[in-house]
């Protein structure tokens, strides 16, 4: 074979090695989308009554927060890739557990997906509130947070993640999403802020790809959040 027959024969394997990657990878995550809201049914056993919970997809999922509060009795019930109508989907097991507190973080998968299934932010905010009305009727005190910015440029790869979702979507959402809380009298926290850097968008040093947070980044959302957090002495009281 010639040198240029080697070249093609290489590049087409390594093309199909990566496309059976990206299906390996893509059957996985959905069976992982599938089986963690089950599996929290199993682990409401052993709540044991705790009175926080936070409510989101992987910004939530993948935020270690017992690390920042360890003795704060509160259960992490965000799971990666969720838009609002998979929260709200979900939201009886949430309100199984009879929280006094929530925090409600949600929406920037409704701005990824495409087409039909991306939501605009009229109907983004009207769905979020959706989901705290829910949580405050059965007796949750719930607190909503601002969309995080997004950084399309950390990575060259970074636009794929993101898709459509860029930070003149987020803040339109989160304009509406405080005006509509301060209108249903629900608290609203912003943390987009505190994420931010000069341009508008994620700070470098807290992302990893654009979208998700490195532990800095927790650090300063935990910094905005905690005084939400039932304070340590009401902690040890319960126990």
């Amino acid at each position: 074979m010639s040198p240029v027959e080697i070249t093609l024969i290489a590049v087409v394997a390594v093309l199909i090695l990566l496309f059976l990657l990206y299906r390996f990878t893509r059957k996985m995550f959905q069976q992982y989308l599938t089986t963690k809201p089950t599996d929290f049914d199993v682990l409401d056993a052993y709540s044991d009554g705790v009175p926080f919970v936070l409510v989101g997809d992987s910004l939530t999922d993948f935020f270690p927060v017992r690390e920042f509060a360890p003795r704060v009795p509160l259960l992490n019930r965000g799971v990666a890739g969720e838009t609002t109508k998979d929260v709200i989907e979900r939201l009886e097991e949430v309100a199984s557990l009879h929280p006094e507190r929530a925090v409600l973080q949600i929406g920037v998968n409704d701005l990824i997906r495409k087409g039909k299934f991306r939501l605009k932010p009229d109907a983004l905010t009207d769905r979020i509130l959706t989901i705290a009305e829910a949580l405050r009727q059965s007796g949750t005190r719930v607190t909503v947070v601002s969309l995080y910015p997004v950084n399309r440029r950390r990575k060259w790869w970074s636009f794929a993640c993101l898709k459509r979702a860029n930070n003149r979507r987020i803040r339109a959402v989160n304009a509406k999403l405080s005006e509509a809380c301060a209108e249903r009298d629900v608290p609203y926290l912003d943390v987009h802020s505190r994420l931010v850097d000069a341009k508008g968008n994620l700070r470098k040093e807290f992302t990893i790809e654009g979208l998700h947070l490195t532990i800095e980044g927790y650090r300063a959302v935990f910094e905005a959040i905690k005084d939400v957090l039932p304070a340590a002495s009401e902690s040890e009281r319960r126990a």
